[in-house]
């Protein structure tokens, strides 16, 4: 057995819902400060799948200023960034 100092072991029942109340607010305050992008019927700027985080704005400027947010998140939290990725492609026309 090991001592736990921060968090909880992975794979435990309460892992999951500990994480989604601690990225909720991250999460919300990303989807409230950018423009939306369509995908199909649909408009969104953020998608979450475990702890992988997806952003999606229609600007340079804007993705920086959710990346931004990102960080300050990071930091009010004390928890750190692992790989953090930027990838950006221009818009397609339908």
């Amino acid at each position: 057995m090991y001592k736990v100092a921060r968090g909880t072991r992975q794979g435990r029942v309460l892992s999951p819902q500990l994480f989604n109340i601690f990225i909720d607010d991250l999460l919300c305050d990303i989807y409230a400060m950018s423009d939306k992008v369509s995908i199909g019927c649909y408009l969104a700027n953020v998608f979450v799948f475990a702890e992988d985080i997806t952003v999606m704005c229609t600007s340079v400027s804007e993705l920086q200023r959710l990346m931004d947010r990102c960080a300050e998140n990071a930091l009010k939290l004390r928890t750190g960034w692992v790989n953090p990725k930027v990838l950006t492609q221009p818009a397609t026309v339908a």
